[in-house]
C-alpha cells in the first residue's frame, strides 16, 4: 500500500475502502455477462415504464431484469377482477426481429407447459409500440435455496421439495423442451411450499417444428450461469436432456450442503471451463456429515463430466432419490450383499425385530419364521434382478469403452453356477457375450511384454512379431507354432518387416540410450546385417518392392536408405521441421519410386534423388501411415484419433474422419485396397471403406492399447497385437462380415420388413425412389430388387406364409409381390391418400391398412374386398392384430385408440393412458398381452383380451416409434427418436411399483429408429432407422455358450 499510494492519503483511503467492501461483493458468477451488462444499460429505462399500461395490465413495480427481458408486477386495468400478474417485456433498446422471435418462441413453450410446478402463461401480445410482452402467473416466494435455509428444512424435506422440481423439468423434457438455464433463481417456492419453475427464455426445442417456430436460437456462454452450466454447455456442444440433469445436480448439491460443487469466484471463463470439465467436486458428505454415501453417489453420478456416465433422464435421477427416500437400494451404485441387507433391515426394522424375538422365545413361532424366510428370499430375488439389470447396462458401457475385462466379469457373474443355479439371462446377456467373443478368431499367441509390430511373410505362411522384450519372433500361420527367434536381444523391437522374397526380416529398435536397425535370417533367427549410422533410436523400417533397398527412420531427424545386399548407406535424408520429432513410420510406394514418412508432418520424398516431393503439416504428431496398393493415395492416422486420406501426387485431402478416441498406432490397407484398418490406444481396431471412410466393422478384442494390424497377402487372415501382451490371428472373411444391410451401395433405406420365419428382409429405397430389395438374412445376400411403381413407399409387410410381400405408398397404392422373385401378384388403390401401415392377421386371411385419409380398413386376402372401415378424425398412428387375431387395435393422431372385436367389430375397450398419440404397437407371441408406445415417451402393456392396462415402462426421452416382443415373450425391445435401443424384462419381480426393468440400453445407429424385430430363434435383433443402414444385432446362440 505504501509503495503504491506513496503520500497520496486520499488515494490510500479509497483503496482501503474498496478492500473492506470486497468480502461483501456478490458472486458475479451468479449472473451471466449479458444480464450484468443489460442491468447497467437499462436500469433507468426500466423504472420509467412503471405506471404504464401494457395490454389489459398496468405495471406496478419492477420485479427483476435479465438477458431476455424485464419483469414487472402488474394488475388488470379494468379491475373486472383483482389479480396480480408478472409481465415480461423486451427492453425497448433491445427490441428487434430476433428478440421478437425469441419472445414468440418462449410464449409457445409456456403455452405447451401446463403443469402445477411451472409458472403458467396467462396472456401475451405486443404493445402499441409493437414490443412483445408475456403475462405470466406472479410467483411470490423465495429462491429454492433461500426457502430451504429460511424454513430450516431437513435433508429429507429438501429432497422431497427437489423431487417437485424434477417433476417440472421431466414434464418439459416429455414435451421435447430442454430448459438450459436451471438455477435456484429460476426455481421459486411459495410460502405454502409450492415449487414453481421459471424462465424458459433460453430453452432448447428438440423438435422445433412441433411448436410452430423456425428453430432453436444459439446462445453463447454469455447468457449461461456458469455455476450451474454443464461441461458440454460451456464447450458449446450439442445439448441433450442430460445437460439439465447436470444443472439439477448442482442445485441438489447446493440444497444438501449450502455450498456449490466448485468455487468459481474470481475465475476467468477458461479457468471455469477447465474446473467444471476436469475437477471432481468434493462429496457432499465432506461439507455436511449427516449426508450418507447414497446421496454422495447420486450427486456424483449426476455431476459426471461425461454425458454417458450421468443419469440419462431426469426420471432416472428422481427415481433414485425416491428409492433413497423409501430406503431402497439406489441404482447408481453396485449393490453388495451387505448393502442390500442393510437397506432391507432399514425398511423392515419391525419385522426383523419381531422375527428375532419370536425365534429366541419359542420354536412355536416356526410358521412365522418360515414366512419371514420366504419374504427374505423374495427380497433377495428382487435385489438380484435389480442388480442384474444394472450390471447388464454397466456391461454395455464397458463394451462401449472397450473395457473387455470388466465386461467379461459382469457376464460371468450371472452364469447360473455363480448365482445358485438361477438363470436370469436373456437376449441382452447373449448379445453382450457375442460382443465380448468376436467372430473369426483362429488363435492367440501370448508374449511376455507389449507387442509393438506384426507382419505377414509374402506368401502368408508365416507371420512375425516385434516385442518390447527386445526380440522378434517368427510363427507358422496355420498353427501358431514358433519357428524362430532373433538371436540377439535388442531394446524394444518397434517395427518388423519381411523382405519381398520372404527370406529375411528387418527390425527397428532402440531406446533413449541405444539405436539398432538389423536384418535377420527367417529360418534361424541369426543376425545377417547391422545398419549402423543413426544416432538415436530407430522406430521405422521398410523394404523397397524390388528387395534391393531398405529404409530406416530415427529420432535423429534422418531417414537413411541402404543397399540391402551389403548394408552400404546410399542416401541420407535430413528431416527438418518446426519441432524435433522422430519418424514413427515410413513406407515405400508400391512402385518403389517414393518413400513416405510421418513425424510432426507427412513427408514424401523421391527415392532416387532424395528430393522432397510433398509436405503436409496438417497431420502433425502422427504415428502411422500406409500407401494404397495402387500408390494413388496415402492414409495417415493422427495421435488425436483422426484418420486422413490424401492424394499421393497433389497432397489433396480426400477425406478426414474422427476414427478413434485416442492415438492411432497403425494404419494398413487391405490387399485389394478397398478397406483401411486402424489400431488405436482406445483398444479398438476399426475397418473403413477406403473410398468414403464408411464404417465396415469395429473389433474390440484387446484389453489394452491395440498397436498393430496386418492383412495376409492371400486375404485370408488378419493379425492384431496389443500392449496386453497378446497377438490374435483372425479369419478375415468372418471378422469383416458386415452387420449392416443397405438398399444398395449408394442408396439407404428408411423402412424394413421381415418375414415371419425370420429368413427374408425387405428394404425400401429412401426418398422418392420406388424400389424394394429383398435379402437373405443368413448370408446377407440380396435375392433381388424390383421397381414397384409405388411412389415413396411408407408401408411394407410379409404375409404369414412368407410367400408374398405387401407394399404401400404415397398415393394410397397397394401392391402385392412374390417374395421369391418380385413378380407382381395384385395392385389396387385401397386409399386416396398416403398408405402408412399394413398388418396381416395371423391366419393370413385378412389384412389391415392405415392411411392419412383418417381411416384404417380391413380387407379379405382372397378377393381384396373391404370388410370394415375404422374412422378417425386424424391420421392413423398404429394398427395390429391382437389375441391370435381375435381383436384389432387401431390408434390415431386424434389422441384416441381402441380395441375391436375382429368378427363383430364391437368395441372391446378404449385404450387410454397415453397423453399423446400412440405411434407403435407390438403383440406378444406367447402371452395374452400387447404393448403400445407413444409420442409421450411412455410404453404401456395391456391385457389382450379386455384391453385393461397392465404395466408402464417409463424412462424414454423421445417418441417411441418401434416395439418388438422376443419370441418367448419375456423381453420387449423399444426404440424411438432418442437414439437409444432398450430391452425390458417383462417377467421381473420388481419391488418398485411392479414395473418392468430395463435390462439393457445401447446407442442406436440412427437418431430415429422406426423398425425393430426379433428373429424366431431369438439370436438376432434387427433395427432400421431414417436414412440409415439396417443393423443386425447378433446374440451368441445358447448352444454355443460354454457351460450354458
Amino acid at each position: 500500500m505504501r509503495n503504491r499510494c506513496g503520500d497520496d492519503l486520499s488515494l490510500r483511503r479509497e483503496v482501503e475502502k474498496l478492500l473492506s467492501n470486497l468480502e461483501n461483493a456478490p458472486d458475479f458468477m451468479e449472473i451471466s455477462a449479458v444480464n450484468s451488462a443489460l442491468t447497467l444499460l437499462d436500469e433507468d429505462n426500466a423504472e420509467t415504464l412503471i405506471g404504464q399500461k401494457i395490454g389489459a395490465y398496468r405495471l406496478l413495480k419492477l420485479v427483476g431484469q435479465g438477458g431476455m427481458g424485464t419483469v414487472y408486477l402488474a394488475s388488470r386495468v379494468d379491475e373486472a377482477f383483482r389479480k396480480e400478474v408478472a409481465v415480461k417485456i423486451v427492453p425497448p433498446f433491445l427490441h428487434n426481429i430476433e428478440t421478437e422471435k425469441s419472445f414468440r418462441r418462449e410464449r409457445q413453450i409456456l403455452a405447451k407447459l401446463e403443469h402445477p410446478n411451472i409458472a403458467r402463461l396467462i396472456d401475451g401480445g405486443t404493445t402499441r409500440g409493437n414490443i412483445p410482452y408475456l403475462v405470466m402467473e406472479f410467483v411470490e416466494g423465495k429462491a429454492i435455496t433461500e426457502f430451504c435455509i429460511a424454513s430450516k428444512l431437513s435433508i429429507r424435506e429438501r429432497l422431497r421439495l427437489f423431487l417437485k422440481v424434477c417433476e417440472a423439468v421431466k414434464f418439459a423434457h416429455q414435451n421435447l423442451i430442454i430448459h438450459r438455464d436451471l438455477k435456484p433463481n429460476n426455481i421459486f417456492v411459495t410460502n405454502d411450499g409450492t415449487v414453481k419453475l421459471l424462465d424458459f427464455g433460453v430453452a432448447k426445442l428438440l423438435r422445433p417444428e412441433l411448436f410452430d417456430v423456425t428453430g432453436n436460437f444459439s446462445f453463447g456462454a454469455n447468457v449461461l450461469t456458469p455455476n450451474y452450466a454443464s461441461p458440454e454447455q460451456l464447450r458449446d456442444e450439442n445439448i441433450t436432456t442430460a445437460s439439465d440433469v447436470y444443472s439439477l445436480a448442482v442445485i441438489l448439491y447446493e440444497l444438501l450442503t449450502e455450498n456449490r460443487p466448485h468455487d468459481l469466484k474470481q475465475k476467468s471463463l477458461p479457468e471455469i471451463l477447465r474446473i467444471i470439465s476436469e475437477e471432481k467436486p468434493l462429496n457432499p458428505s465432506k461439507h455436511e456429515t449427516s449426508i450418507d454415501s447414497d446421496l454422495d453417489t447420486i450427486c456424483c453420478k449426476a455431476l459426471s463430466k461425461e454425458v454417458a456416465e450421468r443419469y440419462q433422464t431426469v426420471d432416472e435421477l428422481s427415481a433414485d432419490i425416491l428409492r433413497y427416500l423409501n430406503d431402497l437400494p439406489i441404482l447408481a451404485r453396485q449393490p453388495s450383499t451387505f448393502y442390500r441387507l442393510r437397506k432391507y433391515i432399514v425398511r423392515n426394522k419391525l419385522a426383523v425385530a419381531i422375527a428375532c424375538l419370536i425365534a429366541t422365545i419359542s420354536f412355536g413361532w416356526l410358521a412365522t419364521a418360515i414366512l419371514q424366510r420366504n419374504a427374505a428370499r423374495r427380497q433377495a430375488a428382487q435385489n438380484l434382478e435389480l442388480a442384474y439389470s444394472a450390471d447388464m447396462n454397466l456391461a454395455a458401457f464397458s463394451w462401449k469403452t472397450a473395457n473387455l475385462t470388466r465386461l467379461q466379469e459382469l457376464l460371468e457373474r450371472y452364469e447360473p453356477k455363480n448365482v445358485d443355479g438361477v438363470d436370469l439371462r436373456g437376449f441382452e446377456w447373449r448379445f453382450l457375450h457375442h460382443l465380448s467373443h468376436p467372430k473369426g478368431k483362429v488363435l492367440t499367441v501370448k508374449h511376455d511384454k507389449d507387442v509393438w509390430s506384426t507382419a505377414f511373410s509374402p506368401d502368408g505362411a508365416k507371420f512375425a512379431t516385434g516385442c518390447a522384450d527386445g526380440f522378434a519372433r517368427i510363427y507358422e500361420t496355420s498353427s501358431g507354432k514358433l519357428l524362430a527367434v532373433t538371436q540377439v536381444q535388442e531394446k524394444n523391437v518397434w517395427r518388423v518387416k519381411f523382405t519381398p522374397d520372404g527370406k529375411f526380416i528387418g527390425t527397428a529398435s532402440g531406446d533413449s540410450n541405444s539405436t539398432s536397425a538389423k536384418i535377420w535370417n527367417v529360418e534361424t533367427g541369426a543376425e545377417v546385417l547391422s545398419l549402423i549410422g543413426h544416432e538415436d533410436r530407430v522406430r521405422a523400417i521398410d523394404f523397397s518392392p524390388n528387395g534391393k533397398l531398405v529404409a530406416t527412420g530415427s529420432r535423429d531427424e534422418t531417414v537413411k536408405i541402404w543397399n540391402l545386399a551389403d548394408g552400404k548407406l546410399l542416401k541420407n535424408i535430413s528431416i527438418k521441421n518446426n519441432y524435433r520429432f522422430e519418424t514413427h513410420d515410413l513406407t515405400f510406394s508400391p512402385d518403389g519410386k517414393k518413400i513416405a514418412l510421418v513425424n510432426d508432418a507427412l513427408f514424401v520424398f523421391d527415392v532416387a534423388s532424395g528430393r522432397e516431393l510433398l509436405k503436409i503439416q496438417e497431420v502433425m504428431t502422427s504415428h502411422a501411415l500406409a500407401f494404397a496398393p495402387n500408390g494413388k493415395t496415402i492414409c495417415v492416422g493422427r495421435n488425436n484419433g483422426d484418420l486422413f486420406l490424401f492424394d499421393s501426387e497433389s497432397g489433396k485431402k480426400l477425406w478426414q474422419k474422427s476414427a478413434h478416441k485416442s492415438k492411432i498406432n497403425d494404419v494398413e490397407f487391405s490387399i485389394d485396397g478397398e478397406t483401411i484398418a486402424t489400431a488405436s490406444s482406445d483398444r479398438a481396431v476399426r475397418f473403413f471403406q477406403a473410398n468414403d471412410a464408411a464404417d465396415v466393422q469395429t473389433l474390440k478384442a484387446h484389453s489394452s492399447d491395440a498397436w498393430s494390424i496386418s492383412f495376409s497377402p492371400k486375404c485370408d487372415f488378419i493379425i492384431t497385437s496389443s500392449t496386453d501382451f497378446q497377438t490374435h490371428l483372425w479369419r478375415q472373411s468372418e471378422l469383416l462380415q458386415r452387420d449392416t444391410i443397405a438398399y444398395s451401395s449408394t442408396t439407404t433405406s428408411d423402412l424394413a420388413a421381415i418375414s415371419r420365419d425370420g429368413k427374408i428382409l425387405a428394404l425400401n429405397a429412401s426418398g422418392s425412389l420406388n424400389g424394394v430389395s429383398v435379402w437373405d438374412l443368413a448370408t446377407r445376400r440380396m435375392l433381388f430388387s424390383v421397381a414397384t411403381g409405388v411412389s415413396e413407399i411408407d408401408a411394407m409387410a410379409f404375409a404369414p406364409s412368407c410367400k408374398t410381400l405387401a407394399i404401400g405408398g404415397k398415393n394410397g397404392d397397394f401392391i402385392l409381390i412374390n417374395s421369391a422373385n418380385g413378380a407382381e401378384i395384385k395392385r389396387f388403390k385401397p386409399h386416396e391418400k398416403r398408405l402408412r401401415g399394413i398388418a396381416f392377421a395371423p391366419d393370413g386371411e385378412t389384412f389391415l391398412t392405415a392411411s392419412d385419409d383418417n381411416t384404417a380398413r380391413l380387407w379379405r386376402t382372397t378377393d381384396f374386398a373391404e370388410i370394415h372401415r375404422f374412422e378417425h378424425k386424424a391420421f392413423i398412428g398404429a394398427i395390429g392384430f391382437v389375441n391370435d387375431g381375435k381383436s384389432i387395435f387401431v390408434s390415431s393422431y386424434d389422441y384416441t385408440a381402441n380395441l375391436w372385436n375382429a368378427q363383430t367389430f364391437d368395441k372391446i375397450a378404449e385404450i387410454n393412458g397415453h397423453s399423446k398419440p400412440i405411434l407403435s404397437f407390438a403383440n406378444a407371441p406367447t402371452e395374452k398381452i400387447f404393448a403400445t408406445g407413444g409420442a409421450d415417451g411412455l410404453i404401456k402393456t395391456w391385457n389382450a383380451e379386455n384391453g385393461e392396462p397392465l404395466q408402464d415402462l417409463s424412462g424414454n426421452a423421445g417418441h417411441v416409434t418401434a416395439l418388438a416382443f422376443a419370441p418367448n415373450g419375456k423381453r420387449l425391445a423399444s426404440a424411438g427418436t432418442e437414439g437409444v435401443i432398450r430391452l425390458w424384462k417383462l417377467d421381473a419381480i420388481n419391488a418398485v411399483n411392479n414395473a418392468p426393468q430395463q435390462v439393457l440400453g445401447f446407442d442406436a445407429p440412427s437418431s430415429t429408429t422406426n423398425f425393430i424385430y426379433f428373429t424366431p430363434d431369438e439370436n438376432l435383433l434387427v433395427t432400421s432407422g431414417i436414412y440409415e443402414k439396417t443393423h443386425l444385432w447378433l446374440a451368441t446362440p445358447p448352444e454355443e455358450i460354454k457351460g450354458k
